[in-house]
């Protein structure tokens, strides 16, 4: 070999390296960091009532939306907003009790939910402070 002997490698292994390389370039594990339930702008919101406007009730809304997908699966997000909507207006409509809201959410929800559920949802609507019906 002498002093001219030089180490390097086989250009298999380079070729393979920069395959692995493009992969990671290709996909990139950041590029959802940040982007929550309320961050989709592809759906159309002309006919959700309720936006959130302080950062509390984002989360406290983005918690609902949650919710209602564990209980009626993958929807679109005007899906899960329209029932979000319907079930913040049965909770802020006075003349309703517990039990005729909670019979209403089971109906609407299309699920039986339990009394442990329904004092979650009743929690959370409690930290939903600027909620308004005609949402001027």
């Amino acid at each position: 070999m002498g002093d001219r002997g030089q180490h390097t490698r086989p250009e298999s292994i380079n070729k393979k390296q920069k395959k692995d390389e493009n992969h990671s370039l290709t996909y990139d594990i950041n590029r959802f960091k940040g982007q929550t339930l309320l961050s989709d702008l592809t759906d159309d919101i002309s006919n959700i009532l309720y936006q959130p406007k302080t950062y509390e009730t984002k989360q406290v809304y983005e918690v609902l939306l949650n919710f209602i997908q564990e209980i009626i699966g993958d929807q679109t997000q005007t899906i899960l907003r329209s029932a979000a909507d319907e079930i913040l207006i049965l909770f802020k409509d006075d003349k309703l009790n517990n039990q005729d809201r909670k019979n209403k959410i089971t109906t609407l929800l299309k699920s039986e939910i339990s009394d442990e559920h329904f004092n979650f949802l009743v929690n959370l609507n409690k930290k939903i402070t600027d909620w308004s019906f005609n949402n001027e």
